[in-house]
């Protein structure tokens, strides 16, 4: 039986097959689990999608580029799945929400090259432990936050030139230059808001990353830098959210040498120690972070 997936879909879907948009459905999550559900060295994200995902016409699909594939492996699987209720208010009672949780992989028929997958990881803090999904709190006030996986100390706090997120953006990307990996497109939506009598619902959207082909030599540290601001709910004084990056990753040629494991699990990096900077108070500071748990 082929072993390589080319393709992952995991949504909720209707009586007739096609996936529930959002709203009135929000997948907070569904990740496809190696090993043993919340076990030590328990694989959570093989696979996943999120509520963010895009949607396309086949469902909520990821797929490997053209030519790769991921390896199935012999551990088992396990699905965790969250889903949430996302109709107005005025539209729930009395009927239930029906829906099917669907998972599909399609395989490849014939030989393909293998991938792994690289994920870059939050800062994890002592919040992180007392939340149930594991979330950090982020202020509503515009805060740059900023972390560097393979180092342990962070080296200098963020300079002080500008109080807007628009403008710290486009000046961290210009400083940048070729050293860019990714960046998001400030044209495409986050999010998209509609009206139900008086009230207003805001619902999350993917929106867009670009990144060009990285090397990434031994030891290179890779920085991430996450801007925040309230766009709704600005009375709250903290949001809980979780910023990870996930990336086809391609061990280096020759392939015969490298473990299956650097095909089959995930590889994880999370940084020991993160920058905050609240464009609003003027303030910046580092902090240290915990390591991440084995099983994520």
């Amino acid at each position: 039986m082929p072993e390589g997936v080319l393709e992952f879909t995991a949504d909720g879907v209707d009586e007739t097959g096609v996936s529930l948009t959002f709203p009135p459905l929000h997948v907070h999550h569904i990740h496809v689990v190696r090993g043993t559900l919340f076990a030590a060295g328990s694989q959570q994200h093989y696979m996943e999608t999120h509520g963010d995902y895009r949607r396309t016409e086949r469902g909520y699909t990821t797929a490997t580029p053209a030519g790769f594939c991921r390896v199935r492996g012999a551990e088992p699987l396990n699905v965790f799945a969250q889903f949430v209720d996302s109709r107005p208010s005025s539209s729930v009672a009395p009927s239930p929400l029906r829906f099917w949780l669907r998972v599909r992989f399609v395989l490849a028929p014939t030989p393909c090259t293998p991938i792994g997958k690289l994920l870059i990881w939050y800062p994890y803090t002592a919040a992180c432990e007392r939340d149930m999904l594991a979330r950090y709190p982020v202020s509503p006030s515009p805060t740059l936050m900023w972390w560097t996986a393979g180092v342990k100390t962070m080296q200098q706090a963020a300079p002080r030139w500008c109080e807007d997120v628009s403008a710290l953006r486009a000046a961290l990307m210009a400083r940048a230059a070729d050293e860019l990996i990714c960046h998001d497109n400030a044209s495409t939506p986050m999010f998209f808001s509609e009206r139900d009598g008086a009230q207003s619902y805001y619902y999350d959207r993917q929106g867009e990353l670009l990144c060009a082909p990285h090397h990434f030599a031994a030891g290179e540290r890779a920085t991430v830098f996450a801007f925040t601001d309230a766009v709704w709910d600005a009375h709250m004084t903290q949001f809980p959210m979780h910023t990870i990056l996930f990336m086809h990753l391609l061990p280096p040629e020759p392939f015969a040498p490298i473990r299956r494991d650097a095909f089959e699990r995930v590889t994880t990096v999370s940084p020991l120690s993160y920058g905050v900077w609240d464009l609003s108070a003027g303030t910046s500071e580092l902090r240290p972070a915990l390591p991440f748990p084995e099983m994520a």
